[in-house]
């Protein structure tokens, strides 16, 4: 039984019961020295949001899309040519995030609900923008298909930003938090490729104490699927982030781990069904990067290791061009100077 697979198992046992709260974790494991890391774009204004688009013809080229967060607009490029990469959206709200998170964002996540309808999340406030998206030029913001929202529906704080999201077949997942509200997780039913209106799913008084939720993402197993959510307990440089893994029907808690992470900002699954988070790491720069989460369960207890795979400085979103490559945006050590990138690992995933 693999790392992986041994967890999910773990975690579907524990659906069946009462939730369960992980052992104590590990001390982390640096295995960076097996992977290759190549950055392939940079001078980006903090990028933040990468997707890839699903391939319309049989070996085609890839097409990955990212958000350059603090310029305002969605952008999309290829592995063969990442230097020629062309704007696809323009003029996306942009605005400072806190005090405690000095940086200018616009849109926080991506996710395509078909290869030419594109969710973006976090570029006009407290709504979700579903885009046609063109073979040609560059969209302007408001020529959008439709919204989804606002997020400050009654009995909703009015203050709670858009921070991740996951799309499936059936439905969207929406991460929105905010450090004094804790955070809600949002679910949207996709019917006919249309997203409906945001329910929520996990509410801020369900997770109190965990912190506020950023990292989102669905595992892939076939025997019971989750929405594996990643908390941000303070962005002061404690190893205080969670890792919970929640039924997608229903909200309920399954099971949940201290990670030895700092600020988890998001989590993605590898094609071979192996959990990866992006540790943003805000005041410990040299914290940041890409961490494998290994199952370390003892005495039937569940428990994870994670492994670095990459230091990367204040990395933001990832996704997976394949089983080999894993693409990675930062906005790098100096925050709104143009120091983002976008960078290319390379290894056995």
């Amino acid at each position: 039984m693999n790392r992986c697979f041994a967890l999910l198992f773990g975690l579907f046992v524990a659906a069946l019961s009462q939730p369960t709260w992980g052992q104590e974790p590990l001390p982390v494991i640096d295995e960076s020295a097996k992977y290759d890391s190549n950055p392939i774009l940079t001078r980006l204004d903090n990028p933040w949001g990468i997707a890839v688009r699903p391939s319309r013809l049989p070996d085609s080229s890839k097409e990955i899309f990212f958000a350059e967060s603090g310029a305002g607009c969605v952008r999309r490029f290829t592995l063969d040519s990442p230097g020629t990469s062309r704007e696809v959206i323009k003029g996306l709200e942009v605005q400072e995030v806190d005090e405690q998170f000095p940086v200018r964002t616009g849109p926080r996540a991506l996710g395509f609900l078909t290869p030419t309808k594109l969710a973006v999340v976090g570029g006009n406030g407290e709504q979700v923008e579903v885009y046609s998206i063109p073979d040609g030029e560059s969209l302007a913001a408001d020529k959008y298909d439709y919204l989804v929202g606002p997020l400050s529906q009654e009995g909703q704080p009015a203050n709670l930003a858009f921070q991740s999201c996951t799309i499936t077949e059936t439905a969207a997942f929406f991460a929105v938090g905010d450090f004094d509200e804790g955070g809600t997780i949002f679910k949207s039913a996709l019917k006919a490729n249309r997203l409906d209106e945001l329910q929520p799913l996990v509410r801020a008084a369900e997770a109190k104490g965990w912190g506020t939720v950023a990292g989102l993402c669905i595992s892939d197993s076939s025997r019971m699927q989750f929405l594996v959510a990643g908390y941000v307990g303070t962005l002061l440089g404690k190893r205080d982030s969670q890792l919970v893994f929640i039924a997608p029907q229903t909200g309920k808690l399954v099971t949940q781990f201290a990670t030895e992470l700092c600020d988890i900002v998001g989590l993605i699954y590898s094609p071979s069904g192996q959990l990866y988070a992006v540790d943003l790491s805000w005041k410990n720069t040299s914290d940041g990067g890409i961490y494998r989460i290994d199952d370390a369960r003892s005495q039937g207890r569940p428990a994870c290791q994670v492994v670095k795979i990459a230091s990367v400085a204040h990395p933001t979103s990832a996704v997976f061009v394949d089983k080999e490559t894993l693409v990675v945006t930062a906005i790098g050590r100096k925050a709104n100077q143009k120091q983002g990138s976008i960078t290319k690992l390379t290894g056995n995933f």
